[in-house]
C-alpha cells in the first residue's frame, strides 16, 4: 500500500517540476 503512495506522491512531484518554469515565468510576468 505504501507502494502506491509513493508512486503518487513521486508523479506529483514530476509534475510540479515540470510545472515550476512556465509558473515562475508567470510570476515574473505579473510582478513586472
Amino acid at each position: 500500500h505504501g507502494n502506491l503512495i509513493a508512486r503518487q506522491m513521486l508523479d506529483v512531484a514530476v509534475r510540479v517540476e515540470s510545472i515550476r518554469p512556465f509558473a515562475c515565468n508567470q510570476m515574473v510576468n505579473i510582478i513586472h
